[in-house]
């Protein structure tokens, strides 16, 4: 009878432990999850950008938490959400919504296989220019 109860309370726990996938809004928007090394950034007040001086890289997973490393050590986490909206220009973008984490939301302007490109939704923000390292 012990181990009918442990084998129940183990199962649960399991349970518990995984956790569940965010809602994308298209199978494209999926592309995000996994590991991206910042190359390049652009923009800003004077246009003229920031040099990457760090190792810096992003992680984003499928239930909706967000890792972001400076030379290999976790900087700052943030849960987020995926959803399509509305740009300055009428285009419908899909957008990283940080949920009052603190940080400010990203536009999507480039996600494919192997690119990433995030613009920061404020007036001369900076765009974020990433290679993937993994899935």
């Amino acid at each position: 009878m012990k181990t009918k109860h442990l084998l129940l309370v183990l199962v649960a726990f399991i349970l518990a432990a995984c956790s569940k996938e965010i809602t994308t809004p298209d199978e494209q928007s999926k592309l995000i999850f996994g590991k991206w090394s910042l190359n390049h950034i652009s923009g800003g007040y004077s246009g003229a950008g920031e040099e990457v001086t760090d190792v810096r890289e992003v992680e984003f997973l499928s239930n909706g938490k967000s890792k972001w490393y400076v030379n290999s050590n976790i900087d700052h986490k943030a849960k987020f959400t995926l959803k399509k909206v509305n740009n300055m220009f009428g285009e419908n973008q899909l957008e990283i919504d940080y949920a009052g984490d603190g940080k400010i939301n990203h536009t999507v302007f480039e996600l494919s296989d192997h690119d990433l490109v995030l613009s920061e939704n404020a007036y001369d923000g900076y765009t974020y220019h990433y290679k993937r390292m993994s899935n």
